[in-house]
């Protein structure tokens, strides 16, 4: 019911997109009809809300499709393998040892291909809700880290000059 397109299309559009299919939707919507509920998972969608709702069994069921999510997670980019449920990387079949932060940011990276982000959303992910204050360039030293420690891989980090770093897409 959201203008120019509803939500069953955008899921499916989201679902076909190689750089957006990880995306994991969960649709919260006036329609309550089953062939409407049977429609959203058709298109993609992992759950299936419908108002009126309670905003706390709302959030337990993002937090339980969270967990779900990580859980057996591998993410995988070229030749390099993230294993969610040992935080460890693997490049070539070589155990690759990273620092948290590191791998969060290869993690960011891995997880969202192409995508541009600038220094200050990546600390963002890495402080949490720790709130440290640290220099924006302080990231430039994590990235150059992670580079050497991916060796040749680490050329598929791209810097996007003025606005921040990116992995490379497969096909560039």
């Amino acid at each position: 019911m959201i203008p120019e397109i509803d939500g069953f299309e955008l899921c499916k559009m989201i679902k076909n997109d190689n750089n957006l299919k990880s995306v994991q939707i969960i649709m919260l919507t006036a329609k309550k009809m089953e062939e409407d509920i049977l429609k959203g998972f058709e298109s993609g969608a992992i759950d299936y809300i419908s108002k009126p709702f309670s905003n706390r069994i709302l959030l337990a069921r993002i937090k339980a499709h969270l967990l779900n999510s990580t859980i057996n997670t591998q993410k995988s980019y070229k030749n390099i393998t993230l294993d969610n449920l040992r935080k460890s990387v693997t490049l070539d079949g070589k155990l690759i040892k990273l620092t948290k932060f590191e791998y969060i940011i290869l993690e960011t990276f891995i997880t969202n291909v192409g995508i541009v982000f600038s220094r200050s959303q990546l600390l963002s992910y890495l402080r949490g809700d720790d709130g440290f204050n640290v220099s924006e360039r302080a990231m430039d030293v994590q990235i150059v880290n992670l580079r050497k420690k991916l060796g040749d891989f680490g050329s598929n980090i791209e810097t996007v000059r003025g606005l921040g770093y990116k992995l490379k897409e497969c096909n560039e």
